[in-house]
């Protein structure tokens, strides 16, 4: 049974110089056209979705594509499914979006979680990254949403940013704490193929962060904010108790999930496909099937509930593994062994989770993933 479900919205005012999403930038003209294909795309798997208990809204900006466009997709998605089920509804938000009547809207069509793009509050790395939204505007947006009841609000932020110093990321996270979000994520940054700022630092435009100091700038988000008061509950994720996100422990814990919308991804079962990830060729495909499918792809579902759930810091139980795979986890990956030898990992009982250690160099225990 599905249950989570990722609708992607790619629509953007901006390109951030990062990102490497399927997105579209200036393509407000095709905003009615894509969602009305979306639309389509959810009927198609309205049998499919009867047991949904989370439902995410990310991109692209969902918020900026507008309360008409946003009617027709929350008017589908009441169709679709039974909210009354749904324990989280997420909306990925840009803080310049968050006006009044966007609240009301989202109180109204059952969103109860707000994911804000913040990245950083330091006017000249947010001008590196392509962003212009400040700390004013932040503020202003979290003084909106909670107007109007929304209070348990994410706030992404990014590290390890080219020119970032540590002095500039321990101000990032007392702003963070400032602002008392229910949930932080704080994401080092990966510099992506095919995204402005990679051409940058190839071409010596641009130095990108060492790898020492990104790893003190990890430390310290790690060392930090559990001391004030949001634990670590996977590797870039913190949260006040009962505010760890729903939707992706779903992901994390490899059970069943659908993906619509351009690029999307999904798990079904032992299945696992993609949507076509250029706007026509996904608008086409639904046209002519309802489903924007471009193709199936390899599932290892013992491995990936093996490298994902490893990332959530309370680790992974020998025996979900056994009784979902009926097999041994340290038997079919004979070479974590060495992982516990060496201290990357510890078993407690029935429970096997990264240390410390383990944490800093996971890229290490991927490896014992590969067969």
């Amino acid at each position: 049974m599905i249950k989570g479900l990722y609708l992607h919205i790619p629509f953007c005012k901006s390109v951030c110089t990062y990102c490497d999403f399927p997105k579209l930038a200036g393509a407000s003209e095709r905003i009615d056209e894509y969602v009305h294909a979306l639309a389509k795309e959810l009927d198609s798997y309205r049998d499919e979705l009867t047991a949904i208990e989370t439902l995410y809204l990310g991109g692209g900006t969902p918020s900026s594509i507008g309360i008409p466009a946003l009617e027709v997709l929350f008017a589908k998605l009441e169709a679709c499914l039974d909210f009354t089920q749904i324990q989280e509804c997420t909306l990925e938000a840009n803080p310049i979006d968050i006006t009044d009547a966007l609240a009301e809207f989202l109180v109204h069509h059952h969103v109860n979680r707000i994911s804000l793009g913040v990245q950083t509050g330091h006017l000249p790395l947010l001008k590196l990254l392509g962003r212009s939204e400040g700390p004013d505007v932040v503020r202003k947006a979290l003084q909106i949403l909670r107007s109007h009841g929304i209070d348990n609000i994410n706030l992404d932020f990014i590290y390890a940013i080219p020119s970032e110093t540590l002095e500039n990321l321990k101000s990032d996270i007392e702003y963070a704490i400032s602002l008392q979000p229910k949930h932080l994520s704080f994401y080092s940054l990966i510099l992506e193929e095919r995204t402005k700022l990679y051409f940058d630092i190839q071409k010596g435009r641009i130095q990108p962060t060492s790898i020492d100091d990104e790893a003190d700038q990890f430390e310290y988000v790690m060392d930090t904010l559990p001391k004030r008061g949001y634990p670590q509950y996977e590797i870039s994720n913190y949260a006040l108790p009962e505010f760890a996100s729903k939707h992706n422990q779903v992901y994390w814990d490899t059970l069943p999930y659908l993906g619509l919308g351009m690029g999307a991804h999904s798990q079904v079962e032992t299945k696992r496909f993609h949507n076509h990830a250029t706007l026509q060729k996904y608008l086409d495909a639904v046209q002519a099937t309802g489903r924007g499918i471009e193709s199936f792809d390899p599932c290892e579902l013992k491995r990936e509930f093996g490298i994902l759930g490893l990332r959530k810091t309370a680790g992974i139980r020998l025996k979900t593994f056994q009784e979902r795979f009926k097999s041994d986890l340290l038997v079919t990956y004979p070479r974590l062994a060495k992982n516990l030898a060496d201290g990357l990992l510890v078993r407690e009982k029935d429970v096997l989770r990264l240390t410390r250690r383990g944490i800093l160099v996971m890229n290490v225990v991927e490896e014992s993933f590969m067969e």
